[in-house]
């Protein structure tokens, strides 16, 4: 796009100052590099628009992803453990739960459906209006007698290169939204993994090397409500040793 800036920004340049212009009463007036003015107006006015209208596109996108990994997750996470279900008889509640991931897919890919749709309509129609731009600033000179028809030809393909090139943040947008959602989304994990080192450092949790076993004493654990699952309880695993944990399922 540069190149073709620079390669086709001088011609319509040199194409469009000698454009003479009426200016009503029998005046004229020309404007050096009329076209290219034009162009670069019309660019930033269209790059205004489509920021407006499509930024809406990065926080859609970074719901799409959370949503999917959401879903494969739970996917996942069900295989891993489809024994436990089976034996909890928790079907239900897994289908229940992997129906509301799914429509939470859904319904995200519903919105960047119209919000891509919007976004489209807007670019078509600031491409068209981008192509009738030469002709509508050329009709009245040539009704005038003051451009030739050849002048204008030119000058439109020129135009034309120029417009294209300066449209690329337009065009480019959809990819340009889905990439910061991306970082965003890996800025979000890694902000969080900053977080849980800092927590851990505060827990004061020392990793040692010690004897080839491990010593429980007097451990404890609870279930997120507050179920005592296990009090008191001391064991020694030496190095090659074969424990088996069993308890009931939950």
């Amino acid at each position: 796009s540069v190149a073709t800036l620079v390669s086709f920004g001088g011609l319509l340049w040199s194409l469009s100052s000698g454009w003479v212009i009426p200016t009503g009463g029998g005046a004229q007036r020309q404007v050096p590099g009329l076209l290219l003015w034009v162009a670069i107006a019309f660019s930033v006015v269209s790059m205004w628009l489509t920021h407006l209208l499509g930024r809406r596109l990065v926080p859609i996108n970074y719901d799409r992803f959370r949503y999917e990994a959401d879903f494969r997750y739970g996917l996942v996470r069900f295989r891993d453990n489809v024994e436990a279900v089976a034996l909890s008889r928790g079907e239900a509640v897994e289908r229940i739960g992997a129906l509301d991931r799914f429509r939470s897919v859904v319904d995200v890919f519903l919105q960047l459906i119209r919000a891509e749709l919007q976004l489209s309509i807007l670019t078509g129609t600031l491409g068209r209006l981008s192509s009738l731009v030469p002709f509508l600033l050329a009709a009245p000179s040539y009704f005038n007698g003051l451009v030739t028809l050849g002048l204008i030809v030119q000058t439109r393909v020129a135009y034309d290169q120029v417009s294209g090139a300066l449209s690329w943040f337009v065009n480019a947008y959809r990819e340009i939204a889905r990439w910061r959602a991306n970082i965003e989304r890996l800025a979000a994990f890694t902000d969080v993994m900053d977080a849980t080192a800092r927590d851990l450092a505060r827990a004061e949790i020392q990793v040692a090397t010690g004897p080839e076993e491990i010593r429980l004493v007097d451990v404890r654990l609870e279930a997120p409500g507050g179920r005592v699952l296990l009090d008191r309880a001391s064991a020694v695993v030496g190095a090659g040793q074969r424990v088996a944990v069993l308890g009931p399922p939950g």
